[in-house]
C-alpha cells in the first residue's frame, strides 16, 4: 500500500504541474485517472486523501516562495 501511495504522490508531482490554489480534485483527476499509477490506487477515499496532502503542500511551498521574494 505505501508504494502504491508513492507512486501515486509522484503521479501528481510529474502531472499535475499547473495546481494552484484554486484547483479541485473533481477538476484534475481527469489529467491522471487513466494512468496506471491511478488505477492501482483502488480507493477513491485515498486519492483524495493524497491529493488534498499534496495540494496543501504545493500552495503552501507557492506561499512560501512568494513571501521570500517579497522580503
Amino acid at each position: 500500500q505505501k508504494r502504491l501511495e508513492s507512486n501515486f504522490r509522484e503521479l501528481l508531482r510529474e502531472k499535475l504541474t499547473n495546481l494552484t490554489e484554486q484547483s479541485k480534485w473533481d477538476e484534475v483527476k481527469g489529467q491522471i485517472e487513466n494512468d496506471s499509477d491511478y488505477q492501482a490506487l483502488s480507493s477513491d477515499g485515498d486519492r483524495l486523501r493524497l491529493f488534498e496532502e499534496y495540494h496543501r503542500q504545493v500552495v503552501a511551498d507557492a506561499q512560501a516562495a512568494a513571501a521570500a521574494a517579497a522580503a
